[in-house]
Parts: C-alpha cells; structure tokens; sequence
C-alpha cells in the first residue's frame, strides 16, 4: 500500500458457513504475529459471532459498544494471545444487522486512530451472501475465500465470488482450500472453481494453498 501507516486490511470470507473461516483467521493472525506483524482481528460476523467461543474469551466490550457509539474503537479493544488485538462479536439485534456501506467503511476506517500501531487488519466476515459481508469485502484491499473441496461450498464459495464481482466489479481473489486430506484434494478443488469461471476473463483466482484436516 502506498501509506505505509494505513493497515492492510484482509477479508476472509466464506460462500457458506462450516468452512473453518473463523479457526483460519485466527490461525493467520498468530502466523502473522510469530513474523512480527502487527495484527488485529475483527470478529465481523453480527449474527453468530465465533471468535471469542474458540478462544475462550469473555469481553467487556464488543463490536456492538463501538457501532452504537457507547464506547472507541481503543476501548473494545481485546488483547489476546501473541500481542494480537482482538475486536471481538456479539448477536446484534436483528434491526441493526442490516448496517449501510457507510456503517461497514466507518468501523474498518475506525481502525485509522491506531493505525500507528498496526499493520494488518482481518475481518472475519459472517459467511454466505449477505449485505454486510459484501460492504466489509468491500471496504478490504484483500479478499480470501475460504472453501473445502464439498461441491457445495465448491458453488458457495463461486456465488460469492460471481456476487461481489458482478455488484462491485471485484476482480482478484485469493482461494485457500480448508479441511483437506491430501496434498491433491486442495488444488483438484482450486482447478473446479476455476472451470466455472473459465469464461470469464474479468475475474482472477489466485490458489493460496490448504490446509490439512486435523481435529486439534
């Protein structure tokens, strides 16, 4: 990015949910951070919200504080394992899930006031189709599709891709296969997604690799 002080903000998104998205984003936060990355992730999932379950976290503050304007984005503010911070969820009333495109710039553009103190930020987004997943793809300079090799997330994870392309004119995204059980179930999937976009020449799908099933 051309502002060295402005964080690079990375998308995971997923076209169905059970695809370990939330797990990934964890996992790439504290890779990150082992590389001396300055992270931050934002639990953006309003509905069913995960991250704070997985890592066994009861905050004070959520996501919720700061869209309401109780509290700044310095207050929700989690720090967790490895110095990373965390912004984590909460079930929003069902009224305040359909947030506007200038809601979702304004949380990822909140993150402006530690900017100083940061270099990435993931937003793990709520998974499927949905207006708030897009406006926070949107508000991203990276999008990383989580998928397994299921021929239904298979087309999921294309219907995201074809929807966000097609309403906002997305181009690039970056694929990662989730869950297999051989170094050649995760580029099989990767070439599937492809064909269904052979015909379509605006669209560029980067394989950023797999990641092997394992119940730990």
């Amino acid at each position: 990015m051309d502002d060295k002080n402005t964080p690079l903000v990375i998308a995971i998104a997923s076209g169905k949910g059970g695809t370990g998205k939330s797990t990934l984003s964890i996992s790439l936060a504290m890779a990150l951070a082992d590389l001396g990355r300055r992270v931050a992730v934002l639990d953006a999932n309003f509905e069913l919200p995960s991250i704070a379950t997985l890592l066994n976290i009861s905050p004070t503050y959520t996501i919720t504080d700061l869209i309401e304007g109780r509290q700044s984005i310095r207050d929700v503010i989690y720090n967790g394992p490895k110095g990373i911070n965390f912004i984590l969820g909460s079930s929003l009333p069902k009224p305040m899930r359909n947030l506007s495109a200038a809601h979702h710039f304004g949380i990822v553009n909140a993150f402006d006031t530690i900017s100083k103190e940061l270099d990435i930020l993931i937003v793990d987004t709520a998974p499927g189709v949905n207006s708030s997943t897009l406006n926070f793809v949107r508000a991203s300079q990276e999008v990383l599709v989580v998928t397994t090799s299921e021929p239904a997330a298979i087309a999921s994870a294309n219907v995201l891709i074809n929807t966000l392309h097609r309403s906002y004119n997305l181009q690039k995204f970056r694929i990662l296969i989730n869950r297999v059980y051989d170094a050649y179930e995760g580029p099989k999937a990767f070439k599937t997604l492809e064909k269904l976009n052979f015909n379509n020449i605006e669209i560029f799908l980067t394989y950023a690799g797999h990641i092997h099933e394992h119940k730990s």
